[in-house]
């Protein structure tokens, strides 16, 4: 799984087009005010599965008022409701990621042998934190017992600037 194209981004990998996301249908699952700024998820059960592992896509929203459009704030996150997964499926993602970011925020490249004991214990983390300014975000993988195994992308607005899609 090389990357070879030093402008390659984990979007280039989706089979959902994350940069049309105002063009999509999706179901309002939550919502709260909190002193004048609305936080809103929306969820999408996706037409195929994202890194043959996650099949729903969370939008989290943050906006003055409330709709998708004008909001200010948006973190992705893909999830599963299923734990169909494995750990080749998920080591595929890390290869994918590592080729694209490099190393994540801790030091680590490939699944090790403690990713594997962090996934059993679902304590698992992976962080790369890209781009500057007032572009940063952040890619994250995650496995909780809660919410289970989960790929998010922080600040999607500011990784589309940094491409140059919105």
């Amino acid at each position: 799984m090389e990357t070879n194209d030093s402008n390659a981004s984990i979007l280039d990998w989706l089979q959902f087009d994350l940069s049309n996301f105002f063009l999509q249908e999706y179901e309002e699952v939550y919502s709260e005010e909190i002193e004048g700024l609305y936080c809103i998820d929306y969820e999408k059960k996706l037409p195929q599965l994202e890194f043959n592992i996650f099949d729903m896509m969370r939008l989290r929203v943050f906006s003055k008022v409330k709709d998708i459009e004008s909001s200010e704030h948006i973190n992705t996150t893909f999830f599963t409701r299923e734990n169909e997964w494995n750990i080749s499926k998920l080591n595929n993602l890390v290869e994918l990621l590592f080729n694209l970011y490099g190393l994540d925020q801790n030091g680590k490249g490939l699944l090790n042998d403690e990713d594997i004991s962090d996934l059993k214990l679902n304590i698992f983390n992976r962080t790369w934190t890209l781009g500057t300014d007032e572009n940063v975000h952040m890619l994250q993988l995650t496995k909780k017992e809660e919410e289970g195994l989960e790929f998010h992308i922080v600040f999607l607005k500011s990784l589309l600037r940094c491409l140059g899609k919105i």
